[in-house]
């Protein structure tokens, strides 16, 4: 992936009040990783109050953006979701959960980008995992396609996690994501460190506080044995 999404670009589960802000919230971004001044904020305002909510492309996205103008410094992206969906009047598009910002130097500036990210946002499944991100590197390795990781823990490592990982992976064939995902089980004591590279914690009720605060989701399943029950939460987690 070559899109330019540096960490002062990405801006995840934001509250904002109205369109306004959600676009704001994606200029801010875009001056913070350099490739705007913040007049290109009040451009990208000004170009709905204009021509109206044209630029919310696809149910729950909006693309802000405006005409090329010296506030662009270079090509630039920013991505900010949002904690609760606005409207920004398009009937058929509304509510908008993620706002794409882009800025462009010139007319043909940014096909390279534009290119990728349409390969991305046309990408359901991939979408719908850039949204439960938490972070901006895991954001960048999953528009990236990378193989995402879901580690199950267990006291030891090698009994109940090992049943857990089993089930799982038959729960991501039953949700056709097999290949787009590997498990790993592990014990409570290294459960810290190997979450830190994971996208999702699979374990029981008993073990959370032991595993404590880490960047993956944890989740927690009441019977290891129950192949129903894990697909039925990671659909949950996808959806």
């Amino acid at each position: 992936m070559t899109l330019p999404l540096p960490n002062e670009a990405v801006r995840l589960q934001v509250t904002v009040a109205d369109w306004r802000e959600a676009i704001r919230e994606a200029g801010a971004a875009l001056v913070a990783a350099g490739a705007v001044t913040p007049t290109y904020t009040d451009e990208m305002v000004a170009s709905v109050e204009k021509l109206g909510p044209y630029i919310v492309i696809a149910p729950g996205i909006a693309l802000a953006h405006a005409r090329p103008s010296p506030a662009v410094l270079r090509a630039g992206l920013s991505w900010v979701s949002l904690a609760t969906p606005v409207e920004f009047g398009n009937s058929a598009n509304d509510p908008v959960s993620l706002v794409v910002g882009l800025a462009a130097p010139s007319p043909g500036g940014h096909l390279d980008i534009m290119a990728e990210l349409a390969e991305i946002l046309s990408d359901d499944e991939r979408m719908a995992l850039a949204m439960t991100c938490t972070t901006a590197q895991q954001l960048r390795e999953t528009l990236e396609g990378r193989m995402m990781k879901i580690v199950t823990v267990c006291g030891a490592g090698i009994g109940t996690s090992v049943l857990l990982k089993m089930n799982t992976e038959k729960a991501l064939r039953a949700l056709s994501l097999e290949d787009r995902w590997e498990v790993q089980a592990t014990d409570v004591a290294t459960a810290r460190e190997v979450a830190r590279t994971a996208d999702i914690v699979l374990t029981s009720a008993d073990l959370v506080e032991a595993i404590g605060k880490v960047p993956a989701r944890v989740i927690v399943i009441h019977s290891f044995t129950s192949v129903e029950e894990v697909t039925d939460r990671l659909r949950e987690y996808l959806r």
